[in-house]
């Protein structure tokens, strides 16, 4: 009788060997599924993610330089110089905030930095005073310089107080804070001067508006990726709508240049007078109280539990970002409501739609002629879309 072998599989193990694999703590277990925070999107949605968020705070970020420089009756030119400046430091502090620094900086949450309007008082106040224009603000870039060291220095001790802000007060604190732009939104959409021709013109409130009801619409109707992007669409049609309505003036446009980098210091050496260092530390306080409240709303939002250490890190970006404000003359940054808000408006929980956004906020912050051309264009729906997604 002739006799097959089959061929020899591997063998399989013991019901002892078993028990002494799980005694010994070996056993393998099924992966555990990364956070939704950590998750990666596709590069094409990764990309328009990036550029809504973008869409959202850009108003606000330069609104910020806007303020500044027209109160102290700064050149055009000077003005623009700080909105690159302004531009470059937001982007590398938000990169900071999502991607983080080891267990130095960033909170690696999906947070945007932008310029804190905390800051706009305090910096006219403190220019005027030391010389007024550009006079005071090597003054006022002294007193930020040192209120950066001043927040990282006490940005943990700060971070402890997170077991003081319930949701309740983290509401509150977002909710002060939009009502505290309306100012702002309704300079955007009506005109700064109510003695113009054009004050509160009908057509102006009315796009305002459009923009506002597709926001709703297109975010209510739509499906999948069209429902997440209703803002970044809903700003295209707007710009599309104020083109006829000669809203957007890019006539000053080319007599700027395409590249150049903001350099430290250009104002002259820092000074540093101990009244207004005081004060920027104060500021700078406040904007800790701000950041952290967006922050916990974000956490809440994606549904991550914020450990102290996490929101340490968080605030020490913001100090980080005075003092690199404090060398690049630009604005110490706050995690931005608009940016909280679009986070609940769509659901959208990765963090690393911010590596997109960064990839344009850097050649944005330098090239001198798009911050002339955003000074040239006045879109009055602007105010209308950072409205519509406060989380208030």
């Amino acid at each position: 009788m002739q006799m097959r072998f089959l061929p020899k599989g591997p063998a399989r193990p013991s019901r002892k060997s078993e028990i002494d694999a799980a005694a010994d703590g070996v056993v393998d277990k099924p992966p555990i599924p990364p956070h939704p925070v950590d998750e990666i999107p596709r590069p094409p949605r990764l990309l328009l993610l990036g550029l809504q968020h973008l869409a959202i705070m850009y108003a606000g970020a330069v609104a910020v330089p806007l303020l500044v420089g027209g109160a102290l009756k700064l050149p055009a030119h000077t003005i623009g110089l700080l909105v690159n400046a302004d531009l470059l430091v937001s982007g590398i502090v938000t990169i900071i905030q999502a991607v983080g620094i080891g267990r130095i900086l960033g909170v690696r949450l999906p947070v945007v930095a932008g310029a804190t309007f905390t800051v706009v008082s305090p910096m006219i106040l403190i220019a005027q005073q030391f010389g007024g224009g550009e006079a005071g603000l090597p003054t006022v870039y002294g007193a930020i310089l040192v209120s950066g060291v001043f927040g990282l220095i006490i940005a943990r001790f700060f971070a402890m107080v997170v077991r003081f802000f319930p949701p309740l007060v983290s509401g509150c604190v977002i909710c002060v804070i939009g009502l505290s732009l309306i100012g702002a939104d309704a300079g955007l959409i009506a005109g700064d001067d109510p003695k113009a021709a054009d004050y509160g013109q009908v057509s102006h409130v009315a796009l305002a508006g459009l923009v506002i009801a597709l926001i709703v619409v297109i975010h209510r109707f739509g499906r999948g990726l069209v429902s997440q992007l209703a803002v970044l669409l809903s700003v295209a049609i707007g710009t599309l709508v104020a083109v006829p309505m000669h809203l957007v003036d890019m006539s000053a446009v080319g007599s700027s240049g395409w590249f150049a980098v903001s350099k430290p210091f250009i104002f002259g050496a820092p000074e540093f007078h101990l009244g207004a260092i005081i004060s920027m530390c104060v500021v700078m306080l406040v904007t800790f109280t701000e950041s952290t409240a967006d922050i916990v709303a974000v956490a809440e939002m994606v549904d991550k539990e914020l450990e102290p250490g996490d929101l340490g890190r968080g605030l020490a970006a913001d100090g980080f970002s005075a003092v690199l404000a404090g060398f690049m003359n630009s604005f110490p940054d706050t995690a931005f409501a608009e940016n909280v808000g679009l986070v609940g408006l769509t659901g959208v929980r990765s963090r690393w739609w911010s590596r997109p956004a960064a990839a344009c906020w850097w050649p944005w912050g330098w090239s001198p002629r798009w911050a002339v051309w955003w000074l040239r264009c006045r879109v009055r729906w602007s105010a209308a879309r950072r409205r519509s997604c406060s989380p208030w």
